[in-house]
């Protein structure tokens, strides 16, 4: 078995340490596009918020490395806007979007309207309006900011365990850890 398998089937582990470790290990895989398709599919599958925003952190660093990754998150993005309401704590095209933000892509923000993503009340509207403001200013505390309260994380136990994990990551887990305070 090839690494990368190794490394997906980490993914669906009930240990969050072990998910952690596969999303860090996917990160070393830039070029592999499995591991590009299984980072950007746990952003969706993730329910409690804290490892998609740390897969979307990886690919972010992954884009850094092999830029055809930011069309691959971007395609995928398109595929799921419209179609997801922001309906509480979950909502994966949102947690796509912090991959922009971190990744400082301003110019995908510029072209989002609000209007894109539909927002069942006036305060989900709002804090959408400011998260997109955020990413289009490159302001990745405010983003971070946003990301904790869209998915109503309390505790920063997961982005501490990353920060460790993935120390070439700190800035961002710095952000994501105060932002649960």
């Amino acid at each position: 078995m090839d690494e990368v398998a190794r490394l997906v089937r980490a993914l669906v582990d009930d240990d969050e340490t072990v998910r952690l470790r596969g999303i860090a290990g996917l990160a070393r895989f830039p070029h592999h596009p499995g591991a590009v398709d299984e980072l950007m599919e746990s952003l969706k599958n993730d329910l409690l918020g804290e490892l998609a925003i740390t897969a979307a952190v990886a690919l972010a660093d992954m884009a850094r490395v092999n830029p055809a990754v930011t069309g691959a998150v971007a395609r995928r993005f398109r595929e799921t806007v419209g179609s997801v309401a922001l309906c509480g704590s979950y909502d994966p095209t949102l947690r796509l979007t912090y991959f922009f933000a971190v990744s400082g892509d301003r110019a995908w923000f510029r072209e989002l309207r609000p209007a894109d993503l539909r927002a069942r009340t006036d305060e989900f509207r709002t804090r959408t309006a400011r998260y997109l403001a955020a990413g289009r200013d490159g302001d990745v505390r405010a983003a971070a900011r946003s990301m904790v309260w869209f998915e109503s994380l309390e505790s920063a136990r997961v982005f501490r365990a990353a920060r460790r994990q993935l120390p070439g990551w700190r800035p961002w887990f710095r952000q994501l850890i105060r932002a649960t305070r």
